[in-house]
């Protein structure tokens, strides 16, 4: 019989509760109050029907059940419809209605349906969207998931909208709490991709270690939780990692896996296809590159073009395509500066360091330095300040890349070029990550 210890029984740990984070409404670099970027956004009457709409919401979704009775006056209801009948007649279709059913928040009722709040929400954030005022759209995402607090995937929409407006610490609290929550319901599916996420925001400024266990933990949970569609992804964004991280075998593993997962009929095909295709321009496989990059142009969001655009132009200038360079060049200046769009520049800058094009070395690494400085993406960064210390260098005598020819290389492109035959053009839905 085992004995006791001297400090007495053994007794078994407590398992730990998932500690899930309050909501971060406001970022330190943010404007000032709640909603006061919708003002900067959009102009006129329709950006303050749109702002008080938001600012009603919010001290709803704050406010305790029983208080939500009297929380306006009696004619605050009939105030914002026939503000919306004289200032929103004109709007796109859907922004008048989404915001008249926010109506109820303003009645005397505390029989509001969180969920509908939520998705009324929801579709005025998909209408700014669509207006390109990317911090209305946080705020409104924002203003659903406190109307609907215990829901992860308005909490992981929230996250994402805050990494892709560079406010990260903002976007770390939601992803937590998109963890906790998704955790606590059981919704495994939100709970993977918050982890995936949350890994490509630790990617994208360049913190491997953080972004390589953040992708680990969601490939672990889709395979616990039989959820094949996000598996592809997970290990998708795995091989891109450990290319970076200069781990070769493990990458092409890793992508050798997701292209059998996920299939010609996973959304995220075409970026996989993209991505593995950038580890062969890489290695100065443009024979392989160029072609998927321009079998996947077509079908990507409009989105994730500039990102493809900058690989057909460094593909195109190593294959002295030149005309196939400057096509890339001009459709990517075009480009807003959204994600991305600093990684195609540094692209672009080392293809016209391959043609020998100085200037156009310094004015892209300019662009690239500019857009990343603002987006906070310090691994772009660098990369493109390294390519400014030295223009002539880069552009004079940029080594060539030693072409290792493998049958395992040759036999992925063309699975990749025949199941990209089957991915229907792109419906510009967004990306998921």
């Amino acid at each position: 019989m085992p004995q006791a210890s001297a400090s007495g029984p053994r007794t078994s740990r407590p398992k730990r509760r998932w500690r899930i984070p309050p909501p971060i409404v406001q970022d330190a670099e943010g404007p000032g109050p709640e909603g006061l970027s919708i003002l900067r956004e959009i102009d006129g009457e329709v950006g303050l029907v749109v702002w008080k709409s938001l600012r009603s919401v919010l001290l709803w979704a704050e406010a305790s059940h029983q208080d939500r009775w009297n929380l306006f006056d009696d004619d605050a209801a009939r105030r914002r419809e026939s503000e919306i009948l004289e200032y929103l007649p004109g709007a796109p279709p859907g922004l008048a209605d989404a915001v008249r059913d926010l109506l109820p928040v303003l009645a005397h009722t505390d029989q509001v349906d969180a969920e509908f709040v939520g998705g009324a929400c929801q579709r005025i954030a998909n209408w700014a969207e669509g207006k390109n005022a990317p911090r209305t759209r946080l705020e409104f995402l924002q203003a659903a998931a406190l109307a609907c607090p215990s829901d992860p995937s308005y909490a992981l929409a929230v996250g994402r909208a805050a990494r892709d407006l560079t406010h990260y610490s903002r976007a770390e609290a939601w992803y937590q709490r998109a963890l906790g929550l998704s955790r606590q319901v059981g919704k495994w599916e939100v709970y993977v991709r918050a982890y995936l996420s949350h890994g490509n925001m630790m990617l994208r400024r360049g913190a491997v270690p953080a972004a390589r266990r953040s992708f680990l933990k969601g490939l672990r949970r889709s395979r616990r939780q039989g959820i094949r569609g996000v598996e592809g992804e997970a290990l998708h964004d795995l091989c891109v990692l450990e290319w970076r991280a200069a781990n070769r075998g493990l990458a092409l593993d890793y992508g050798e896996q997701a292209v059998r997962v996920q299939g010609h009929q996973h959304p995220g095909l075409p970026r996989l296809a993209h991505d593995i295709a950038y580890l062969w321009l890489e290695e100065g496989h443009y024979a392989h590159a160029l072609p998927v990059f321009m079998a996947t142009l077509g079908k990507v969001n409009e989105v994730e073009r500039p990102v493809v655009l900058g690989s057909i132009g460094r593909a195109a200038a190593g294959a002295g395509d030149v005309s196939g360079y400057e096509w890339a060049r001009r459709r990517l200046l075009d480009a807003p500066p959204g994600p991305g769009v600093a990684e195609s520049w540094v692209d672009l800058a080392l293809a016209a360091a391959r043609l020998k094009r100085t200037e156009e070395v310094e004015e892209a690494a300019r662009l690239a330095e500019s857009i990343a400085r603002a987006r906070k993406e310090g691994q772009m960064r660098l990369m493109a300040e390294s390519i400014l210390a030295d223009v002539s260098r880069q552009a004079g005598s940029q080594p060539e890349a030693v072409v290792v020819e493998d049958e395992r290389s040759n036999r992925l492109a063309r699975d990749l070029l025949r199941t990209l035959q089957l991915v229907p053009a792109s419906s510009q839905s967004p990306a998921s990550v």
